[in-house]
């Protein structure tokens, strides 16, 4: 079944289970969320500033808030067993928004966050990921999370790539300069 994924998706698809209610920061144009709710039995909710993205989830049955993230997630009550935040980061104020989400896991609920890798040239022009992931360790901890599982999702085709562990920080080599820096944590 997970074949038929771009490989970005697997990172998501790998570490959530059938059924997990799950909350998506930056949907998009919500092709991850859509799949985690038709493919693996999702209870999914997101956020998403832009209108036509919010009005696109919705489409497709998911239940979606337009808004500014920071401001709308005061608003949420219910709890979640994941936390998504794939390639969002940048927009967000980093050192704020974990402070923000504690309280919307359940208590063995973690977050998933892919972002860019700080060095990588061929994605993220304007900097907001790299500008995040060199301190991201620091800001974590800081926080309260605790880092599960950290590594580099080297993208190498359209379906083929390879999971890179990283137990500190990510190596800028040439072995990894086109992928994601992927984390699992939880609250400690």
């Amino acid at each position: 079944m997970l074949d038929k994924y771009p490989n970005f998706f697997l990172l998501f698809f790998d570490n959530i289970p059938y059924g997990s209610s799950v909350f998506s920061l930056g949907m998009g144009t919500s092709s991850l969320e859509v799949r985690l709710f038709r493919d693996l039995a999702c209870q999914v909710k997101g956020i998403d500033f832009v209108k036509f993205n919010v009005e696109w989830a919705r489409q497709r049955g998911l239940t979606a808030i337009e808004g500014n993230i920071h401001d709308e997630l005061d608003r949420i009550t219910e709890k979640f067993d994941i936390i998504v935040m794939s390639e969002v980061l940048g927009d967000l104020d980093a050192y704020a928004i974990f402070e923000q989400l504690r309280p919307l896991l359940k208590s063995e609920g973690k977050i998933l966050l892919s972002t860019y890798l700080p060095h990588s040239h061929s994605r993220d022009e304007t900097g907001y990921e790299r500008r995040w992931t060199s301190s991201l360790n620091r800001i974590l901890i800081a926080a309260g999370f605790a880092i599960v599982r950290k590594g580099v999702y080297k993208t190498a085709g359209e379906r083929q790539a390879t999971f890179l562990a990283f137990p500190q920080e990510v190596p800028n080599n040439e072995d990894v300069l086109d992928g994601y820096v992927f984390y699992e944590i939880r609250p400690t």
